[in-house]
């Protein structure tokens, strides 16, 4: 008894004494246990999958910009993650369709301390279009005592369309010079007509043996015309282009009012040369009627030698002179007309009318033996008159120049590449977005942005193989944004979408809702509004889906209940098609959403009805991970190679290794450095 007082008296002593070391002590030890105690905490947060989660905001999706016009735009970054963690990361604005980078930097963040950057974006551009801006942002931990991070890099994106036209005095502008390309091209169209009628009228003259003096103004009227239509056909280029301003002065150098002031002098010159040459023929008719009607002796050798001159090549004024010299001969004639009687020579001195009554001479011949008598006629000339209506009613003769200024469509331009926009309907069966739909969230408590990580370097490399990489979307869709703004360009889309964001709509506004607890039923609904806003956006008529893991499920049952009107083909990784079981479906409703377990389970209500329906009739392709061992069954850690295959599709098998349970193959899939014929098969299968 003694000494348990005594040692008891001790203890006091040593405590009385030491008090202070041992306060010190104690609080030393609790906070070690408290220190540690968070740690394993936030290790064990780590496990289950709670790393950097990023968002990413923008104040305007699109913008409608005039030339000349220019609005601000604001971009807002945030994370989520270990309060004992600091993101690090960097950023990048991008003008898409120049494929330049604006602006790139680095910078640290912290939680509820977010990024803010602003833009004024300014339209320059000539016409309309439409062009793509793209803010970028790739974040990651880094470990420290406290932080526990994988340091796996987390990306978001968000595209912004600019929606860009020309300005009212561009417009008035622009529609003033289309009608005068217009009436330049009628112009032109005529001048060829009325050159070439004078070509033809020219050659009808060549063989009248008649030269005409305009022959060098026609021939330059000829390449003149052929200048300016030359011209004409390179405005084409510039109106295309949307160039107005350099359109505007390149059309005033063509030479219309000049060409047709040479065309009008060159057809009156032809009207002149014509008019004269047909008088000239007339008045031969005349001569020749009169020789032919009387009786010249000696006469008709000498008439014919000179028409036979007439004919000869030469100007219309050397014509002129022949026909005189012709009157003149003619004239000589009639007065010392002699009639010639065979061998006998009758004289028929005239003085006054020349034998204008040939029945003087027939009655003579009569009296004679006329089987002894022959007459000289004299040779005419088979001359013919010029057509003078196609000159003188004022007829048009227009020539097709195949020059149509039609409306110019608005230009897309994306990395440097501009074409005009697409938007006939033939664009809606082209360039189908691709959506990537997540897997089932470990997690339940985790959130839901965490979940649109997984496609991360799909969604890069299908960009370096013309996949525009547009972030993700939302189910919400600004009413003001337009129909199928996405689709004028000429490009695919890839968008990251989630069926675990919902939408709670306000009388002026809305909010976005996690609801990450409902069947895979709902998910399917979900998805059906995802694929519509998609559709809106791009104003595709289909979608192309490739969906990992729990997400294959929830593509399968957005066809069994709306059918495969809009999707065009289903590529799948790593989907539990005949769902999950052993180990596996037991303990995922531990941690994840049971809804979701339970349907998944091999043994379900969901799977049982699923697989009980037809395939639809599209292309689904369907990647199985096999290589680690399940329970005495080979599949990729998650989902058994045989839940996976699905008769009807084409399978395609990835052999591999899960490198632990928390990594194993079936996340792996995913990973393109690791595998990367996962990514050469959905590419082709895009492609196919």
């Amino acid at each position: 008894m003694e000494k348990k007082k005594e040692k008891k008296s001790r203890v006091k002593g040593f405590i009385s004494k030491h008090k202070v070391a041992i306060v010190i002590s104690i609080i030393v030890v609790s906070l070690l246990l408290f220190l540690f105690g968070a740690k394993m905490i936030l290790y064990v947060n780590f496990l289950l999958g709670n790393d950097v989660i990023l968002g990413l905001d923008v104040d305007k999706e699109v913008l409608f910009l005039e030339k000349g016009q220019q609005e601000e735009v604001a971009f807002e970054t945030k994370v989520t993650t270990n309060p004992f963690c600091k993101a690090i990361c960097e950023y990048e604005f991008e003008d898409i369709s120049k494929g330049v980078v604006l602006e790139e930097d680095n910078f640290s963040l912290i939680p509820e301390i977010p990024l803010e950057k602003e833009y004024i974006i300014s339209e320059q551009n000539k016409g309309s279009g439409i062009e793509l801006y793209r803010f970028y942002v790739e974040c990651h931990s880094v470990k420290t005592f406290f932080c526990h991070t994988g340091e796996e890099v987390v990306t978001r994106s968000q595209l912004l369309t600019v929606k860009y036209d020309l300005s009212a005095e561009n417009k008035k502008l622009k529609q003033k010079l289309k009608e005068d390309l217009n009436l330049a091209a009628e112009s032109l169209s005529e001048l060829k007509g009325k050159q070439g009628l004078f070509d033809s009228i020219l050659a009808e003259l060549k063989t009248k043996k008649v030269v005409p003096e305009f022959s060098a103004a026609n021939n330059r009227l000829r390449s003149e015309v052929e200048s300016n239509v030359m011209q004409l056909e390179s405005l084409k280029d510039i109106w295309v282009a949307q160039e107005y301003l350099t359109l505007s002065s390149e059309l005033k150098k063509l030479k219309l009012t000049e060409l047709e002031n040479e065309s009008s002098e060159i057809n009156n010159d032809i009207l002149n040369l014509v008019y004269r040459y047909n008088s000239l023929v007339g008045e031969i008719d005349d001569l020749n009627n009169e020789v032919n009607n009387t009786i010249f002796a000696n006469a008709t050798d000498e008439y014919s030698e000179m028409v036979a001159e007439f004919n000869k090549e030469s100007f219309i004024e050397d014509k002129e002179n022949k026909v005189e010299q012709l009157k003149n001969v003619i004239k000589e004639l009639k007065s010392n007309l002699t009639l010639n009687l065979n061998s006998s020579c009758l004289s028929c001195n005239f003085t006054g009318e020349i034998c204008d009554d040939i029945r003087i001479a027939n009655e003579f011949l009569n009296s004679t033996n006329a089987s002894n008598i022959s007459f000289e006629e004299c040779s005419t000339a088979n001359l013919t008159k010029l057509e003078l209506s196609r000159i003188t009613n004022n007829a048009s003769y227009p020539i097709e120049l195949g020059i149509v200024f039609e409306e110019p469509l608005p230009e897309c331009c994306i990395f440097g590449k501009c074409e005009s926009c697409c938007i006939s309907e033939k664009c809606k069966d082209e360039n189908y977005p691709i959506v990537f739909l997540h897997g089932h969230a470990v997690n339940k408590d985790l959130s839901a942005e965490y979940s649109l990580e997984g496609f991360n370097d799909i969604q890069k490399r299908l960009e370096q193989d013309g996949y525009l990489n547009a972030g993700a979307v939302t189910l919400y869709t600004l009413k003001d944004t337009p129909e199928g703004v996405w689709g004028m360009v000429n490009a695919p889309f890839a968008i990251r979408a989630s069926y675990y964001f919902d939408i709670f709509q306000e009388p002026e506004n809305y909010v976005v809702v996690q609801a990450k607890s409902e069947s895979i039923d709902t998910y399917a609904l979900r998805l059906g509004e995802l694929i519509d806003t998609i559709k809106y956006k791009t104003g595709k008529d289909k979608v192309r889906i490739v969906a990992f893991s729990m997400g294959g499920l929830v593509a399968r049952k957005y066809l069994q209940i709306y059918g495969a009107e809009d999707v065009d083909r289903l590529i799948m990784i790593g989907t539990p098609n005949h769902g999950i079981k052993g180990g596996i479906a037991d303990y995922c409703p531990l941690i994840g959403e049971s809804l979701e377990c339970r349907d998944m389970d091999s043994n379900s209500l969901f799977i049982n009805k699923l697989n009980r329906g037809k395939l639809p009739d599209i292309l689904i392709y369907n990647i199985v991970g096999t290589g680690c061992d399940m329970e005495g069954q080979q599949g990729d850690g998650a989902v058994t190679e045989e839940s996976a295959r699905l008769d009807g599709a084409k399978n395609f098998v990835i052999n591999g290794t899960c490198r632990s349970k928390l990594m194993p193959l079936h996340l792996d899939l995913r990973n393109i450095d690791l595998y990367p014929e996962v990514y050469t098969i959905i590419k082709q299968s895009l492609e196919e």
